[in-house]
C-alpha cells in the first residue's frame, strides 16, 4: 500500500496574457498492489499481480470561479512472462468534479507496457 502528497505553490505565477489567477494545487494517491501468495505457481493466474489506485486532484486555477479539479480511479493488472512483466491498466477519471463547473470531462485511459525483470543486472558467472 502506499499513499503520495504532492504540493504545487503556483500562487506566485503571473499570467500577463489573460485575467486567470494560480491557487496551491494538491494531489493526494493512494494506491494497492496485491502480490501473489503462493511460492509455488502451477498456473500463470496465480502469479498475476494485481494493482488499485485512487487519485485526486484539486487543481491550480478556476474558471468562473469554480476550480477545476480532478478525480481518478485505477485498475492494473501485472502478467509475468518468463523474464518480462506485461502491465495493462485502466483509468477512468473526471475532470472538473464539482457540479457547478462549467468544464467537466469524463475520459477513459488505456496503458500497456512491458518491462524487463532485472535481467541486465544479475552477474554473468563463467565456468
Amino acid at each position: 500500500m502506499t499513499f503520495d502528497f504532492t504540493q504545487s505553490n503556483w500562487d506566485n505565477v503571473k499570467n500577463t496574457e489573460t485575467s486567470e489567477q494560480y491557487y496551491r494545487q494538491n494531489i493526494y494517491g493512494l494506491g494497492i498492489e496485491i502480490l501473489p501468495g503462493r511460492k509455488q505457481i502451477e498456473k500463470i493466474s496465480e502469479a498475476f499481480i494485481y494493482r488499485f489506485g485512487i487519485n485526486y486532484d484539486t487543481g491550480y486555477y478556476k474558471i468562473n470561479k469554480a476550480k477545476i479539479d480532478k478525480l481518478e480511479a485505477t485498475f492494473g493488472l501485472g502478467i509475468p512472462l518468463k523474464k518480462v512483466m506485461l502491465n495493462v491498466n485502466y483509468g477512468y477519471g473526471i475532470h472538473g468534479v464539482q457540479k457547478n463547473v462549467s468544464i467537466r470531462e469524463n475520459y477513459h485511459m488505456l496503458n500497456i507496457s512491458v518491462n524487463i525483470l532485472d535481467t541486465w543486472f544479475k552477474k554473468r558467472y563463467l565456468d
